[in-house]
């Protein structure tokens, strides 16, 4: 029985060379496939190297990490075949070459021939073949590189393309972004493996840019401000095409600033980080006339209209979760304010109250398909609740109630498509508290409740209102004579029920119970919109629960219409079809206010 040889100085360059002969005598690689069965095939192709330049450490640890892999599939009994091949494409190669010639890109098929160039290229590619394929039998890497693949060639194009078009008969290609760095002298973008090349960054001396982003002012606090930029400075300009987004800070106080662009002369407003404002705009430009402007003038005036947090621009989730699926016009956020004339220098003492309205233009339910099928019909007078809210405001110049109002109209169409939100999303609403949404059918309340959180943050409301269609569980519970009304108030829940008996639009105070509230937990948000649980069965209940956490601690009032606003028939008073529910309401408890 031989023995293993016994090493008594240990020459660990020789023992590679001893055990590298070895094999090579006894042919152990080619062994290794020919003893293994043809019907147990495993392949594997080497991601190629670029032969173009010289190995280094970095190139034995990767492929011993590769050989681990085929070593391991060939102990289990399968015939391991191991194809090399040379990386020949990129611009390193193109770049060597150029630079060995004396030529640049706008030279080839001037100075020198297509055809001149390309065999040019070709050598390059294979410069350092010798020096690579001794590193491969000296690190005992087992790969065949008799018969490499070469990427230039065509058959391993055409394998390509011919791979590729199977992917794309399959629907598993698709177009996706993503920041490509690109170099003008080459005129092309620029892999991660070219970034790496010598003198690709150089340190030069630049001057900064001040950059434009138009704002989308759609559903944010920007809406009342029309046309409006962020300016942002910038040490690279060059990757402005790629930015997708802008952040603003949150604890950062922003200017917006009405002046004009020193470029295009036109007018322009503008949104500047406070504290830099002025550097951007000199003080003494601020009492600048901005009639007799012209355009080029050295001194450009402007005029300073907000102050405002950047924790303010925060969008509202929840409009725009349930208006998403329809993105023309999209979803929108109006506010409308009433002052008595020659009182807005006295606002202060005036009490106000804000009017939230759900103004949902049409509702299929979303993802949760409102059922039977015939209810949507009836939808387009889901809008009822800012359309009462709109109707009273409209009418209280006529009555000239010594009150401040505003109405904020939530405004969206709850539909279906590939953009809906869905049951188990999670949403953030104005003022950053999240919720789960559990049933997309369940939509009003999610942009009341951002009108809600709004008003309590941005417009300090003596009274806090909203009205809407919000459910079934009030018609079920109070027919269509009276609507749901919820407060914790019980002095402003008297005065409106006594305004609905003078008005006609009368209204039932409904509990608030407090059992309930663990209805609306959920494990992954601060609350969800509906119960999951079924032993919670009161959904009018649940839902003004729901609105109330966005309330802040406002004299708060909700009404349920879902049962009044819309008349199955001529009945009374009113007449099949819209009633127009809480317009006489709101404007009789309004002007009984003064």
């Amino acid at each position: 029985m031989s023995k293993y040889p016994e090493f008594k100085q240990l020459q660990l360059a020789q023992i590679g060379k001893d055990i590298l002969a070895y094999w090579q005598a006894n042919e152990i690689f080619e062994q290794s496939i020919s003893s293994r069965p043809a019907d147990k095939p495993y392949t594997f192709y080497e991601g190629p190297p670029s032969a173009n330049g010289l190995p280094g450490i970095h190139h034995v640890l990767s492929r011993s990490i590769k050989d681990i892999f085929c070593r391991y599939k060939t102990l289990k009994g399968f015939q391991v075949k191991r194809k090399g091949g040379w990386d020949t494409h990129g611009l390193p190669i193109e770049l060597a070459v150029e630079k060995a010639l004396g030529i640049t890109k706008e030279d080839i098929g001037k100075k020198i021939s297509v055809d001149d160039y390309n065999a040019a290229c070709k050598k390059e590619v294979m410069r350092y073949t010798d020096v690579w394929n001794d590193l491969t039998q000296k690190m005992g890497y087992w790969v065949d590189l008799e018969n490499p693949y070469i990427t230039y060639k065509n058959e391993y194009i055409e394998t390509l393309w011919w791979l590729l078009k199977q992917l794309h008969d399959k629907n598993l290609l698709y177009k996706g972004y993503t920041i490509q760095p690109f170099s003008p002298a080459a005129g092309t973008g620029l892999s991660s493996h070219e970034l790496n090349q010598p003198g690709t960054y150089k340190n030069v001396k630049d001057t900064s840019a001040v950059a434009q982003f138009k704002a989308i002012t759609t559903d944010t606090l920007l809406s009342k401000y029309g046309e409006v930029y962020f300016l942002a400075w910038t040490t690279t300009p060059w990757t402005l095409p790629s930015n997708t987004a802008l952040a603003v800070g949150k604890n950062i106080e922003y200017q917006i600033i009405k002046t004009f662009n020193p470029y295009t002369f036109a007018p322009v407003q503008v949104i500047v980080a406070k504290d830099l404002a002025g550097k951007y705009f000199s003080e003494k430009n601020a009492a600048a006339d901005f009639a007799s402007y012209q355009a080029g003038d050295k001194i450009i005036p402007f005029e300073i209209i907000d102050t405002i947090a950047g924790k303010d621009l925060a969008e509202f989730g929840g409009l725009r979760a349930v208006g998403n699926s329809s993105p023309k016009p999209g979803p929108r956020f109006v506010q409308i304010s009433y002052h008595p004339k020659g009182k807005k220098k006295s606002a202060g003492i005036l009490p106000h109250v804000v009017i939230v309205g759900k103004g949902i233009t049409f509702d299929t339910g979303g993802v949760s398909l409102k059922r039977p099928y015939e209810f949507m019909t009836a939808m387009k007078s889901d809008m009822a609740g800012s359309a009462a809210a709109l109707g009273a405001i409209s009418a209280l110049p006529y009555f000239q109630p010594q009150v401040q109002v505003t109405v904020l109209m939530m405004l969206a169409e709850n539909a279906l498509s590939g953009t809906s939100q869905r049951p188990s999303d999670v949403i953030t609403h104005y003022g950053g508290k999240t919720v789960e949404v559990l049933d997309t059918d369940a939509e009003g309340r999610l942009v009341l409740a951002d009108g809600l959180a709004y008003a309590d943050i941005n417009l300090n409301p003596d009274y806090l209102i909203d009205i809407a269609t919000l459910t079934g569980a009030a018609t079920l519970g109070l027919g269509r004579q009276h609507a749901a009304m919820y407060t914790r108030d019980e002095k402003v829940a008297k005065s409106f029920s006594e305004a609905g008996e003078r008005s006609g639009d009368r209204v039932w105070h409904m509990p608030l119970v407090d059992d309930y509230k663990e209805a609306l937990e959920s494990p992954i948000a601060d609350l969800s919109h509906i119960t999951s649980k079924k032993h919670f069965s009161a959904g009018s209940v649940t839902a003004a629960l729901f609105l109330e956490h966005f309330a802040g601690d406002r004299t708060w009032v909700h009404f349920d219409i879902a049962g009044v606003a819309r008349s199955e028939s001529d009945s009374g008073e009113n007449p099949k079809g819209g009633t127009g529910f809480g317009v006489r309401l709101l404007i009789e408890w309004l002007t009984s206010l003064s």
